[in-house]
């Protein structure tokens, strides 16, 4: 397995292909997905074998706009290319907002897919981001939810969205909190994992 961060061009589209399969309405549409990478491409995370296409965890670096944006609305307004940071800000910039995570498969081979995203990602976080920080994540799905909690989020407000509630989440994401997400990864990990990083 291979944890690209940033994602490819070739890569986007199916992460929004798979995300609008997981989330429904509720996905970020491609033209949108689009503009966010051509702002800062490190905020989209793949997972894949070889070129097939097998997860993805999005991290969207949101400036103090997009924060005040996401707790104004009730944590389900879509962002647009203003809320974001570019990369060359990102590591002293003060919020993340974790857009989505999936993977392909089911059982435990969906459940190692997702550990190899979760420690991707908190790898990018350490590599990216002066720590202590804050994120934010909606929990859309029940293993979504359940995902969230497990990592220390804490519920801060029930959001509305299409007639449904989605409860946001607040992280602080520290070192500590980065190396419990590995270790908890490394545990279900039985496949090799490759992180490829992009330029700083």
């Amino acid at each position: 397995m291979i944890f690209e961060n940033p994602c490819r061009r070739a890569m986007l589209r199916k992460i929004a292909t798979f995300e609008k399969a997981i989330f429904g309405e509720d996905a970020m549409p491609f033209k949108d997905m689009l503009k966010a990478w051509k702002k800062n491409k490190y905020m989209f995370c793949t997972l894949r074998e070889g070129e097939k296409f097998i997860g993805f965890a999005d991290m969207f670096v949101i400036n103090a706009y997009g924060r005040n944006h996401l707790l104004a609305r009730n944590g389900v307004a879509p962002f647009s290319v203003v809320h974001y940071v570019k990369p060359k800000y990102m590591r002293k910039s003060g919020f993340v907002y974790f857009e989505g995570i999936g993977a392909v498969g089911k059982g435990d081979e969906k459940k190692e897919r997702v550990a190899a995203l979760m420690y991707g990602r908190a790898s990018a976080i350490e590599d990216r981001f002066d720590l202590p920080r804050t994120a934010y994540a909606v929990g859309v799905t029940k293993e979504g939810i359940a995902l969230i909690r497990s990592y220390g989020g804490k519920c801060i407000r029930i959001a509305s969205s299409r007639g449904k509630k989605y409860p946001l989440f607040r992280i602080l994401l520290t070192h500590a909190w980065c190396d419990k997400v590995k270790a908890r990864a490394s545990n279900r990990l039985v496949s090799g994992l490759v992180i490829k990083r992009g330029q700083k």
